[in-house]
């Protein structure tokens, strides 16, 4: 889907689902919110609430799909009084990968980076969730937490263009940020 059909989608306030180029068993569900010629800026929705921010690389989407299915959850939402809340407080700058992570930064707002590489017929996916600690602007680096809630000693630098897809103000994230060590 060309970003002119995704913008006409966020001006008509329109559900989605995409599914991401290298994992297209995957799914996200979500309200795009900004849509430039590079990025998307996606309220993600998942078991019938909102659920955070997902900024998605245009070029690393498969499909995007806002049907019949779609339109049943924004009723849905709407009658659980869900979609009136349907929006971004923040002030983003989505003109480069650069400029979104300086946004989020600044919002001390830990992220979940997830990352895909190509190699042949190999497909290395990476999940990081920390903290944004630095920038450059070839790569951002993440000082990572584990499943336990320990931070690693050292940031993990992550080439943008590897990027699959960042998340931000989710509950897991937000709710893990509390607790840790």
């Amino acid at each position: 889907m060309k970003s002119e059909k995704l913008k006409e989608l966020v001006q008509l306030r329109k559900a989605i689902r995409i599914r991401p180029k290298f994992a297209t068993d995957q799914t996200i569900y979500g309200f795009p919110l900004v849509v430039t010629d590079q990025f998307m800026l996606l309220h993600e929705i998942h078991d019938f609430h909102l659920n955070g921010y997902t900024i998605i690389p245009l070029p690393k989407l498969f499909a995007v799909r806002s049907g019949g299915r779609e339109r049943t959850l924004e009723r849905i939402l709407a009658e659980e009084k869900v979609l009136d809340k349907v929006g971004c407080p923040y002030n983003l700058n989505m003109d480069s990968f650069h400029g979104i992570f300086k946004s989020i930064q600044a919002l001390a707002k830990n992220v979940i980076v997830e990352t895909v590489e190509v190699d042949g017929n190999m497909l290395d996916e990476r999940y990081m969730i920390g903290k944004i600690v630095g920038m450059s602007a070839r790569s951002v680096a993440i000082m990572n937490f584990d499943d336990t809630g320990k931070w690693d000693t050292e940031p993990t630098i992550l080439a943008y263009k590897q990027i699959k897809w960042v998340t931000f103000d989710s509950e897991y994230i937000n709710t893990f940020s509390k607790y840790l060590t």
